[in-house]
């Protein structure tokens, strides 16, 4: 008893100690003591080219967070307004998604421009995102831009002393921190990428500045700017449609909407799983200067994996450098006549035997560091992405696909007709159904009369009035006779000639990783009884008095099935019973016109196959098709898939994900046919058929190097020829295939100058001044 006695009276002493003597001193240290979330970022993976040299990597920045619980300790608005003048007086910017602005006229505005540009929005879409901001700040709808602008200032105790333009900026940051939720000890970026001397001007007044923290940080570096800008992609911020998706990526892989950058196109994008590092970070307890007391919990980042691509980064540099000085000698008039309008063109390289993209190079292209703060300026995106207004209607948008658009890949999303490129696919065509053999002779006799008196002519006909007499087809292809090709597709039909091209692959995708590659189109009744059956189904809904968005899925089907008939037989007899079978009674005249009349003069026409066999009509595709095209044909006939990711290593160098070379489909060509058709393309860039020279042989006169190719020259209507050289190298063991497009070029041969210089690094060639 007398030893619990003791005990019990030294706790108490020391209690009272505590609670007399140092009870004031503990209470200011209980309230200065407060916890922080310092996230520490889990690094996005590196992008590596084939020969190991950083294409996207992560650099040291440092970051600025505001803490909102500690704002709330002291003038927030004040702390706020300091901490931006401090950034942007030194050049540093703040991430700005307020939608109110000043306007030019000094007058509060609603400013969705960044939203209409980064999401694309349509009107309806903005007006429900108002609806919705004001909704989370508790406004009323009616309010009016400035009338939001004053009551907000009201909320959040912005008073008469700040300007309206500091106001603004001031509720910028509450705007953000709103939209996260204000988490008391979680913190909200408000400015990335400062420097050392803004994040050491920071630290200065930290002090005096409750709330304001300068963080290490990350950010995303391209550190060759445009260079394989169609390939990286960009990133940006995670749009809020994205994030409110019912089971959605980001949401279900605990993003941060407000913190993440993800990728926002190409190889940025679908590799975003692999590249996506994962977060960490610390809970820790600091006093009232922001010393850590001690660390209470703590999470290693782990950084993302690493991708390595199948470009080789001095030939993709080349490839880029050859396209652009070309299409500036090209509208310059230095290579003959001047095509002021040649201001978009691609280029692809391909591993023959494997599929693998060697280069991939768009012109223009844009610089990837745009975004990488996730701030995107309005300026920069227009320049990336214009908008064109028709010259004879301002209020209308110009959909021109030869107007230049920098972030559009047209390697893969832009489909042109091919031209003379397309006629090794016809002399295929014709050389395996027997239609020729390598040695038939057929006479160019200018115009091709057997379809029509007024049929076609060749090129050398309507520029001179002479022909190239008797061609085979090595001849033909050398001179890229139209006469001989004309004869030959018609003797084949579109039938067989749309059964080849399906073979190599044209009309749908290559399998390139890409997102959004196109499919093209194949000229033949294929794609023109699917297009007639489609404006057939909606003149039947219209005729019944129906719109077409209105309809069910079921009432659908049946105008569908209907308008197949009715393309199938184009017969008059099947039109007027189908009409009636739906209730459908418009007159009989009017019923002739827009259905059997219509459907008679679109159908597919003898004469279209004329066309198709030289690379024109429908016939649209792709430069990475036309590369694939090209490597089926060199190779013998082996259709690989193409692809971009050669392996994903994690941070360890464990290999976790490896492509090898995929078999797509085959093509059985007979050795001699094959033969005749390489002849055919070594003739075009020499004059080693007959001592004459080919339509591409003036830039490959003098190579060291033999190599096939084929130029094209191919009609857009209502604009100038779109140039295309095709090629292959080496002749007697291809390595690489080639395919060039510029956008109103004028000549093919004029777009064989890029691939020489293609050539010239990739075989280590010195350079040479070519004519």
């Amino acid at each position: 008893g007398i030893l619990f006695f003791f005990l019990f009276m030294a706790l108490f002493g020391r209690l009272a100690y505590l609670q007399l003597s140092l009870g004031d001193e503990y209470a200011v240290i209980s309230q200065d003591v407060i916890t922080r979330i310092i996230p520490e970022k889990g690094m996005r993976g590196t992008i590596y080219s084939q020969d190991g040299e950083k294409l996207a990597w992560n650099r040291l920045s440092f970051d600025v967070d505001l803490y909102y619980y500690e704002l709330m300790q002291g003038d927030g608005n004040a702390s706020i307004l300091n901490t931006i003048n401090i950034i942007e007086s030194r050049g540093g910017q703040i991430q700005y998604n307020l939608p109110l602005k000043l306007d030019s006229n000094g007058k509060i505005i609603f400013n969705w421009e960044a939203e209409k540009h980064s999401q694309k929005l349509s009107k309806a879409q903005i007006s429900k995102k108002e609806e919705d901001w004001k909704s989370m700040h508790r406004l009323k709808q009616e309010l009016s831009a400035e009338e939001s602008f004053n009551k907000l200032r009201e909320i959040y105790g912005i008073g008469e002393e700040y300007t309206i333009h500091e106001s603004l900026s001031i509720l910028n940051i509450w705007n953000e921190m709103k939209l996260v939720g204000f988490r008391a000890y979680r913190p909200v970026t408000i400015a990335r990428d400062i420097d050392l001397d803004t994040a050491t001007a920071l630290e200065e007044v930290s002090s005096e500045q409750k709330g304001v923290v300068v963080s290490p940080s990350s950010i995303r570096d391209y550190p060759y700017g445009e260079t394989a800008s169609h390939i990286l992609g960009y990133i940006g911020k995670i749009t809020e449609e994205e994030w409110n998706r019912p089971e959605g990526y980001y949401k279900e892989n605990n993003y941060n909407p407000s913190v993440d950058l993800v990728g926002r196109s190409e190889m940025e994008m679908v590799m975003e799983e692999y590249l996506r590092g994962i977060d960490g970070g610390r809970r820790i307890e600091v006093d009232s200067l922001g010393r850590t007391i001690r660390t209470l919990e703590e999470k290693k980042p782990v950084p993302g994996n690493n991708v390595y691509l199948t470009i080789d980064l001095e030939l993709q540099k080349a490839t880029e450098n050859a396209l652009k000085d070309t299409m500036a000698k090209i509208r310059s008039g230095e290579m003959g006549e001047a095509y002021p309008n040649a201001n978009i063109g691609s280029a692809v390289v391909l591993n023959v035997n494997t599929g693998a993209i060697l280069a991939l190079a768009n012109e223009p292209a844009f610089d990837p560091n745009f975004s990488v703060t996730g701030s995107i300026d309005n300026e920069v995106w227009s320049k990336y992405n214009p908008v064109y207004k028709k010259k004879n209607n301002p209020d209308e948008i110009d959909l021109d696909p030869t107007l230049p658009r920098p972030m559009l890949n047209l390697a893969i999303r832009g489909a042109y007709p091919p031209g003379s490129i397309f006629k090794m696919l016809t002399g295929v065509a014709a050389l395996e159904e027997n239609i020729i053999t390598p040695s038939t002779k057929i006479i160019d006799q200018g115009i091709y009369t057997k379809v029509s008196k007024n049929g076609p002519a060749c090129w050398l006909w309507h520029s001179s009035r002479s022909t190239h007499g008797a061609e085979d087809i090595i001849s033909a292809l050398r001179d890229s006779c139209n006469y001989y090709f004309y004869t030959i597709g018609h003797n084949l039909g579109i039938d067989r000639i749309e059964k080849y091209a399906r073979m190599f692959g044209l009309g749908e995708k290559t399998g390139i990783e890409l997102p959004g590659e196109a499919e093209g189109v194949v000229a033949g009744k294929t794609h023109t009884n699917e297009y007639l059956k489609n404006i057939v189904s909606l003149r039947l809904a219209d005729a019944a008095g129906h719109s077409w968005g209105e309809l069910d899925n079921e009432q659908k089907e049946s105008y569908r099935k209907t308008a197949q008939q009715f393309v199938d037989t184009g017969d008059w007899k099947t039109i007027e019973k189908g009409l009636e079978t739906l209730n459908i009674d418009i007159g009989t005249q009017k019923a002739y016109d827009i259905f059997y009349r219509y459907i008679n003069d679109n159908k597919w026409m003898e004469g279209k196959t004329l066309s198709a066999a030289i690379g024109q009509a429908e016939n649209t595709f792709t430069p990475i098709q036309m590369a694939s095209y090209m490597a089926t044909l060199a190779n013998g006939g082996t259709r690989y898939k193409t692809y971009l990711v050669d392996r994903v290593e994690d941070v360890d160098g464990d290999t976790i994900l490896r492509n090898e070379p995929q078999i797509l489909g085959t093509i059985s060509i007979d050795s001699a046919n094959h033969k005749a058709l390489m002849e055919g393309m070594r003739a075009v860039v020499s004059d080693s058929y007959e001592d004459i020279y080919g339509t591409g042989s003036r830039y490959f006169r003098d190579f060291p190097i033999e190599i096939g190719g084929k130029t094209g020259t191919s009609q857009f209507k209502g604009h100038d020829p779109y140039a295309w050289f095709v090629s292959f190298a080496p002749f007697d063991n291809p390595e690489i295939a080639v395919a060039i497009m510029i956008g109103q070029g004028g000549s093919g041969s004029y777009a064989a100058l890029v691939c020489r210089e293609i050539y010239e690094h990739y075989f280590e060639l010195e350079e040479s001044v070519v004519q």
